[in-house]
């Protein structure tokens, strides 16, 4: 078939076509954003944050008694009391007599029915026992375990300091110990107090133990190991006499038995 022919058929096909209708309108062009997914904000999740971490707090300090309470009025009348009998039995020696004569009107029922070293060893007991509560509750026995401790902590590092020449540290350890010193004062003021109240109960005893000596008769006596029988007022160990020895002894004795019981001591 010739080229002719091929383009009259051509021809008669797109003659028969059906021309597009005008009536009909051409469809609106939407726009871009029509019918388009808008995209949604999702609501911000807040990050979990980590708890901040809970410091403990300090221990609270026990509330210190007020310096004019009433309580630590009668305290310090106490104290006053005992230290001016301590001092006028050292310098007065009527107030001696005068003292023991009055101890003597109660002891004496006690020395007419049993011998004078039992007495004697009554004595201590009574004086260990009120010294072990007085100082049980008068004196910081955490206090001075903790500062024993730390001397002999430092007094260790100085040494081992010294001897291996560190300068530096030796001077750190002389501060540290300087530092120390608040607390020893109050060890030391903590000490003193015991003595105050013993001396009310202790001191009238032993005044009354030797005036009962010098006014004896026939001198009382008493066997010592090692020493045989002596005389309890005598001197014989240095400048004490036998009776202050043999109370010195049962009051060693029996305090070891009253510290353990009580739980009282830097060592318990």
């Amino acid at each position: 078939m010739s080229d002719k022919k091929k383009k009259g058929k051509k021809g008669v096909r797109d003659a028969a076509k059906p021309a597009p209708s005008a009536a009909v309108p051409a469809k609106k062009a939407e726009p871009e954003s029509f019918g388009a997914k808008v995209p949604v904000k999702e609501p911000a999740v807040p990050e979990k944050s980590e708890p901040a971490p809970v410091r403990a707090a300090p221990p609270a300090k026990p509330a210190e008694p007020k310096a004019n309470g009433p309580l630590n009025m009668i305290e310090n009348a106490i104290l006053i009391f005992g230290f001016a009998v301590m001092f006028a039995s050292m310098f007065l020696m009527d107030f001696r007599n005068t003292v023991a004569q009055a101890v003597n009107v109660i002891v004496s029922p006690i020395t007419n029915a049993m011998p004078f070293f039992i007495v004697v060893l009554a004595i201590a007991t009574i004086v260990t026992i009120f010294s072990t509560f007085i100082q049980k509750y008068t004196m910081d026995w955490e206090l001075m375990r903790r500062v024993n401790e730390r001397n002999r902590m430092l007094s260790k590092e100085m040494r081992e300091a010294q001897l291996a020449g560190n300068k530096a540290k030796v001077k750190k350890l002389q501060e540290e110990q300087m530092a120390g010193m608040e607390e020893q004062s109050k060890i030391s003021r903590m000490q003193l107090k015991p003595m105050g109240f013993l001396a009310i109960i202790s001191v009238p005893l032993f005044l009354w133990a030797y005036w009962y000596l010098s006014h004896s008769a026939p001198p009382l006596t008493m066997v010592f190991p090692f020493a045989g029988e002596v005389t309890l007022a005598s001197g014989g160990f240095f400048i004490f006499p036998w009776w202050i020895l043999w109370s010195l002894l049962c009051s060693m004795a029996i305090g070891q038995v009253v510290r353990k019981a009580f739980n009282v001591g830097i060592s318990t």
